[in-house]
């Protein structure tokens, strides 16, 4: 349902007027009308807007119709304006229309007034939003072209098989070709031979299914020689089944797969070093359970030999005690006994006390021989005087 509009009507004779405002409401036309009967008058009106619609005789004292278009077309170019007039030829008509105006209807016809009113609003409404959508369409196209012109990324437009049609200026910087010098030449050729069919199976991918996006890498020749590597993704722009444009959105990764391929080999080279290192690791492993073996059968040997010793000094102790010692001091009691027989002065008893001077020696070297060869755990138990 329209809203209510606003009119504003043009006319001297105020029961014209009148008559007017009456068929627009008995034709159902929900409307406000201002009503102005000069230049001046006008002029305010139009000055302060909120207009949606005019209405205007075409002769009047002092004032036109034909004035009035030329000045609402000068404020508002867009506002309908309709000539309602009984003055009014056809020649006059139809160079009212050449002027501007939207209509005219005859003040003899007025039946089709309120058809006229609507149509013309309904057009003026139509015409704005057709303008609306114009300007937005215009602001995205500025938007998303300098969205394009200034991306790093490279856009490629493609048409059947692969014409190139449009090429962003990133080409310069990723490819170094200018614009100029690709558009219209067949993709293919800057690819480098060995991906062409990569990229032609791309493109026949994406005719055959509409719609479908794609993602793969490829090679491409730098103008000075040197190789860039391209990820891309390929989509049907238009979703056209019959075929349309392709656009590929591609990005230079060259250095990103170099990085890769120098992280790839640092790592292939720590895991080998990594093994390396494991593997002497065993190995010192190894060598250092040998080491731990021979010491503990070193210990195990110097304690049968510490006890070997023990032994033996235990033996040859005991063989100088209850042995040697006790023969030595046998001696001693019969030279004390033989000595006792002889008389004093006699050479004899000289020799014999010489002899037992001898033996007492003897004995004292044995029983220091003996405390010498003496157990060592007496020392470590405080046993010494034992």
């Amino acid at each position: 349902m329209m809203e209510s509009l606003r009119i504003l009507h043009i006319e001297d004779q105020p029961y014209d007027a009148e008559l007017i405002q009456a068929q627009l409401v008995a034709q159902g036309v929900s409307c406000t009308v201002q009503w102005v009967t000069d230049r001046a008058s006008f002029l305010t009106a139009l000055e302060q807007g909120s207009i949606d619609l005019i209405l205007s005789d075409f002769e009047m004292p002092g004032f036109s119709g034909l004035a009035a278009l030329v000045l609402a077309r000068e404020k508002q170019p867009d506002l309908p304006f309709i000539f309602v007039s009984g003055a009014i030829g056809e020649e006059r008509a139809i160079e009212s229309l050449k002027q501007g105006a939207t209509d005219y209807v005859l003040k003899e016809r007025l039946s089709r007034l309120g058809l006229a009113v609507r149509r013309a609003a309904q057009e003026a409404t139509d015409r704005a939003e057709r303008q609306r959508a114009e300007e937005t369409l215009k602001r995205s196209e500025s938007y998303f072209r300098a969205l394009v012109e200034h991306t790093s990324d490279l856009i490629v437009i493609v048409e059947s098989p692969a014409t190139i049609r449009y090429i962003s200026p990133s080409v310069r910087q990723i490819l170094g070709y200018e614009q100029q010098e690709v558009v219209g030449r067949s993709l293919s050729e800057f690819v480098h031979p060995r991906d062409r069919k990569i990229l032609a199976d791309f493109f026949a991918r994406s005719y055959q299914q509409p719609g479908i996006q794609q993602r793969g890498e490829a090679l491409f020749p730098h103008r000075d020689g040197r190789m860039v590597i391209l990820e891309a993704v390929v989509k049907d722009s238009l979703g056209d089944p019959e075929g349309g444009s392709i656009v590929v959105n591609a990005r230079d990764v060259t250095e990103r797969r170099q990085a890769e391929i120098v992280l790839q080999t640092t790592n292939r080279r720590l895991e080998e070093t990594l093994s390396s290192l494991q593997a002497t690791q065993q190995e010192l492993n190894r060598e250092l359970e040998v080491e731990r073996q021979l010491r503990a059968e070193l210990r195990q040997l110097s304690a049968e030999l510490r006890s070997v010793q023990e032994s033996e000094r235990k033996r040859i102790a005991r063989e100088l005690h209850d042995g040697v010692a006790q023969t030595l001091s046998a001696v001693l009691l019969h030279l004390d006994l033989l000595s006792g027989t002889i008389k004093n002065l006699s050479p004899t008893k000289e020799l014999i006390e010489e002899m037992k001077s001898m033996v007492t020696l003897a004995c004292t070297d044995v029983q220091d021989l003996v405390w010498r060869l003496r157990p060592a755990m007496l020392d470590d138990l405080g046993l010494a005087d034992a």
